[in-house]
């Protein structure tokens, strides 16, 4: 739908004249401009409502027992989730003709939202996280000014290789199919020739090291130069995305070295990289040639060109506004960042160091218990490395959001999924669902993955799909939605994770 048909099914679906809602049960406290109104309900249990595509929602009822006549005598809710947990938000229905009248709501569901949440906020969790603002760790096309950060050369140490060559020799052609299969925008060959475009370059390598960048080019010419950073440049797409391009100028103009230079990676405040986009002159900034059409790209050098291709193709991310610039594009960062067990260990350091300063009498206690926990959490962690290490399939292929990407970079997996982590969408398009059903044909997979809480309905369809027997759902937990009847029973964090590790052991063989 165009901005304006989103905003007009909105503004009906969220129609009420209640604008705050506060909850004591047994107490519902409804409040509207000009007054509130109170009522105790009572549980009247659940019903599954399918909608029109076939998906299903858990309805759960109350009944009004006591409280203002104005009240409604019959409300449910529904908050995407089929068990006890805490709401991120929720969709009230109310009337006093009864539960039946509630049931096909339609186009009408009054949505609730903590009230501690701004008006941003709300717009990043129906945009699945993708607004500008929020955690810029994250990569934005859409910002203010004001949000933009400087940064360093560090943000991009390391050595870097152009992904050009493996486009000439056809390495990536599998990605441009891809595209086209699952984007349809272009043809295979016309993402060829958009991204041999883009990529073109004669610079084989980069290196970055400090405040020195040096060039290693095709025909094995090496040249190098210090760099001082100059500021950054916004550059407003055509496409109506933006970018923060980060300025350095060489310090010593006769080593042969490109004297100016813009590095672009779809950030804007200090970031490690993933990838990133290079462009340069010798005249001055402004000489810098179409950066819509031209933008070299550098990956990690350890990547291998079907690695590149995998993230091209694999991850579905595009690379600018209109295919690359920035389409919400690049490979993503993931705020999962628990499901790694070695990122957890780090967390309990920073934890137990801080609980050691408020409280130093202690400090003897807390740094036993967080040696005693470290060494639980490295057991599960070598234990996952040591299955991965030893298995033939190393790939997972999830039919829902994918949570786990810190968790796969620690033990070097790879994936295909049918959203992100954090994405608000849970209906999978036909190309979605056909790209993920080839891949298990392709990969030869007897799993497809789901979350806690998943209806997996899009496995299902990628399995149906697939034309495959025998291929089974699996269920990973992703932790972000364990509930205080869970902790009372016993569950924690490596108890959860230990049940990831015994799910992934049955099949990964």
């Amino acid at each position: 739908m165009t901005a304006e048909d989103y905003k007009k099914k909105y503004t009906t679906a969220y129609e009420t004249d209640v604008v705050t809602i506060n909850i004591k049960a047994p107490e519902v406290e409804y409040v509207t401009a000009d007054k509130t109104i109170k009522a105790d309900y009572e549980y009247s249990g659940f019903y599954i409502r399918t909608k029109d595509d076939g998906s299903k929602q858990a309805r759960y009822k109350f009944e009004k027992k006591s409280g203002d006549d104005e009240a409604a005598k019959y409300i449910v809710f529904s908050d995407h989730n089929i068990e006890p947990s805490e709401p991120e938000h929720f969709h009230l229905y109310s009337g006093n003709d009864g539960f039946d009248t509630l049931v096909e709501e339609g186009t009408h569901f009054p949505t609730y939202y903590p009230s501690a949440l701004t008006a941003d906020d709300i717009v990043e969790e129906m945009t699945g996280g993708e607004s500008h603002d929020h955690d810029h760790s994250k990569e934005v096309s859409d910002f203010e000014d004001d949000e933009v950060k400087d940064r360093s050369l560090s943000d991009w140490a390391g050595e870097w290789q152009s992904p050009y060559p493996f486009v000439l020799d056809g390495t990536l052609d599998e990605a441009w199919e891809a595209m086209a299969e699952t984007k349809g925008k272009m043809t295979a060959e016309e993402y060829k020739e958009y991204y041999k475009t883009g990529y073109e370059t004669d610079i084989k390598s980069v290196k970055i090291d400090g405040d020195n960048i040096t060039y290693t080019y095709d025909n094995g010419k090496t040249v190098s130069s210090d760099y001082k950073y100059t500021g950054y440049f916004i550059q407003d797409w055509s496409g109506g995305t933006r970018a923060a391009m980060y300025r350095f100028e060489a310090e010593d103009k006769n080593s042969g070295a490109p004297v100016y230079i813009e590095i672009n990676d779809h950030m804007i405040e200090p970031a490690e990289a993933e990838h990133f986009h290079l462009r340069m002159s010798d005249e001055s900034y402004d000489a810098i040639v179409d950066p819509e059409k031209y933008w070299p790209t550098f990956f990690p050098a350890e990547m291998s060109g079907e690695d590149i291709c995998d993230h091209l193709a694999g991850h579905d991310k595009d690379e600018d506004e209109h295919e690359h610039e920035h389409e919400e594009g690049g490979e993503e960062y993931d705020e999962h960042v628990w499901l790694s067990l070695k990122n957890a260990k780090v967390l309990c350091a920073e934890i137990e160091k801080n609980l050691e300063a408020i409280d130093s009498a202690n400090a003897a206690d807390y740094k036993a218990n967080l040696d005693s926990y470290i060494s639980k959490l490295s057991d599960l962690d070598n234990s996952f490395q040591t299955l991965v290490d030893s298995a033939s399939v190393k790939t997972l292929v999830f039919g829902d959001r994918f949570p786990f990407r810190y968790f796969v970079d620690d033990y070097g997996l790879d994936y295909f999924a049918a959203f992100i982590g954090c994405s608000a969408e849970s209906e999978a398009s036909f190309e979605t669902i056909k790209f993920l059903s080839d891949k298990i044909k392709e990969l030869d997979c007897d799993t497809v993955f789901t979350l806690e809480n998943s209806n997996k309905d899009i496995a299902n369809a990628i399995i149906s799909n697939s034309g495959k027997k025998d291929v089974k759902i699996a269920e990973l937990n992703s932790l972000q939605s364990v509930s205080k009847s869970d902790i009372s029973s016993g569950a924690s964090y490596i108890s959860l994770m230990q049940k990831n590790y015994d799910v992934l052991a049955g099949v990964m063989k």
